[in-house]
């Protein structure tokens, strides 16, 4: 009687405890259902349609070269006696450049002055270029015909770009682009040659743009051209970070806040771009309709968020 007591008690005692343990377990399955079925709250940042200016322009790389080149060349073989120029001196035509001494010369030595002034030969300038190798000091000896210096024409400076064949129609002669420089200077340019080759393997066109600018440029310098596909016009533009699209990009959507918790897909129909813009052609967005530009990466539609 007492053991059947004792076990009555004990059955009492623990079998609230196992009923409450349940609720509690059921309350916490039913939150963690709940919040799952919710789903992650994405942090997100978002813009307004904006109205302004935007164009279409073709950007290419291109560098500096001399047209006219000219290399001084020895008429004689002989020994270099004076060299009147450095590297970077401007020279006219007529001016001196380099004294040369016969070998005949040399090789007496001790002989009269007048003697020694018959076997000088003066290399002058036939150009009003700009000395930029020399490839014989004082002393050496140097072979008839062998280059003593190379100078250039600083005003034959052009821009050679390489331009993909089926960029062709944009880049026509006497078109006018911009070049920019590294140091972030710009100036016009037209195109000026178009070589009647295409690069066989990179089915590029080499084109020469001459620059519209008095100062003065180095050659092999890396420069960017850009060029005009279309004229400005107005339009309703999004940053491009807001518009998305599929891995074969047929398709093209942004996210839009429906109110301030959810974000539906929108389709769009894009129109031209620029280095951080988009023109949208379609749907026609309020300007005060909120599109996501961060965070929307793998968002699905109607999914949650939370403005930053």
């Amino acid at each position: 009687m007492v053991k059947a007591v004792f076990s009555l008690l004990i059955f009492s005692l623990v079998f609230p405890a196992c009923k409450h343990q349940a609720a509690d377990d059921d309350e916490m399955t039913s939150h963690d259902i709940a919040g799952f079925k919710g789903g992650a709250v994405a942090n997100v940042k978002v813009t307004h349609v904006q109205q302004q200016m935007i164009g279409d322009t073709l950007k290419l790389f291109g560098t500096t070269r001399y047209l006219k080149k000219a290399n001084v060349q020895s008429p004689i073989s002989g020994y270099v006696k004076s060299l009147n120029v450095n590297v970077g001196d401007a020279a006219s035509v007529g001016s001196e450049l380099m004294t040369l001494q016969t070998k005949e010369a040399a090789a007496y030595s001790h002989v009269t002055d007048s003697f020694q002034s018959k076997g000088l030969i003066h290399v002058k300038s036939f150009y009003d270029y700009v000395v930029t190798e020399i490839h014989a000091q004082p002393g050496e000896y140097v072979q008839e015909g062998s280059a003593l210096i190379t100078m250039v024409d600083p005003s034959s400076i052009v821009v050679q770009v390489n331009v993909p064949f089926e960029m062709n129609s944009f880049i026509q002669m006497g078109n006018s682009g911009l070049v920019r420089f590294a140091d972030g200077t710009a100036v016009t340019a037209t195109v000026w040659k178009k070589l009647p080759e295409v690069d066989p393997s990179a089915q590029t066109q080499q084109c020469l743009l001459k620059m519209n600018s008095s100062k003065s440029i180095p050659k092999d310098l890396n420069v960017s051209v850009s060029f005009v596909k279309t004229t400005l016009r107005k339009a309703m533009v999004l940053p491009k970070s807001a518009v998305l699209s599929n891995e074969t990009q047929t398709e093209f959507w942004v996210m839009k806040l429906m109110n301030d918790s959810t974000a539906v897909k929108v389709n769009v129909q894009m129109g031209l771009q620029n280095a951080g813009m988009i023109e949208i052609l379609s749907p026609s967005f309020q300007p005060d309709d909120k599109i996501i530009i961060e965070g929307n990466y793998g968002l699905s539609d109607t999914a949650k968020v939370k403005v930053r």
